[in-house]
């Protein structure tokens, strides 16, 4: 079904709009979306190189998933067993943010590796992540918990909509004022001090925190 997606998305049949609001492109747009289209033929050796592992050759790749589906055995005992797993779920996981809208894409927190730093990106469903500069594969609660230890003692100070817009750039997730507000009132988020009317002074790995767990009110999916 991703990978469904992913061709209509290359053939132009559905869009993404991750760039501004409104804005026109200076081109006009390619039949095919390049980027989307690459990704899939990629996709597809993958799948291809997995399926000749037991003897399964020819066709594309929704045909080769159908076969690989109905040879779980067979694949479960192929020489390669690991390797063809992890290459597969990373090939999903890529399909997955590609196709995912941008307000589903969300940041997860620096790559734990100290030669690399790199900031890393996924979906709120992600309990682990492979960053795609070194390899390292991290779980998610790690590279959150990393993120609030490093902003530890740290504060903001404003109003709701100061604080949820903060959380966003910092997060990715879909904040609002009003989430700001309830976190507050249920205790989730501590008050460093209350600076005046509407401004609080917030606890910076609170927010995390509270913008980490999914609970009604802030809008992780679609």
């Amino acid at each position: 079904m991703a990978l469904y997606e992913l061709s209509m998305l290359a053939a132009r049949k559905i869009r993404r709009t991750d760039g501004v609001p409104g804005a026109k492109p200076a081109f006009p747009s390619a039949p095919l979306e390049m980027g989307a289209a690459d990704l899939y033929q990629e996709v597809e050796e993958i799948v291809r190189d997995v399926a000749a592992d037991i003897g399964v050759w020819g066709g594309r790749a929704p045909g080769l998933l159908n076969k690989l589906s109905s040879r779980l055995g067979r694949l479960a005992q192929a020489p390669h067993v690991r390797k063809d797993y992890l290459r597969l779920a990373d090939a999903l996981h890529r399909v997955q943010m590609r196709v995912a809208p941008r307000e589903d894409r969300i940041m997860l927190g620096r790559c734990l590796n100290p030669r690399c730093k790199a900031e890393l990106k996924g979906l709120a469903t992600d309990t682990a992540i492979t960053c795609r500069d070194c390899g390292s594969v991290w779980s998610v609660e790690e590279l959150h918990r990393a993120r609030r230890q490093r902003l530890a003692g740290r504060s903001i100070t404003g109003t709701p909509t100061q604080v949820a817009a903060w959380v966003k750039s910092a997060t990715g997730v879909q904040v609002k004022g009003q989430n700001v507000k309830d976190w507050i009132r249920r205790g989730q988020v501590g008050i460093v001090s209350k600076r005046g009317r509407g401004i609080y002074e917030c606890s910076l790995p609170d927010l995390l925190r509270a913008a980490e767990s999914a609970h009604p009110g802030v809008k992780l999916t679609r």
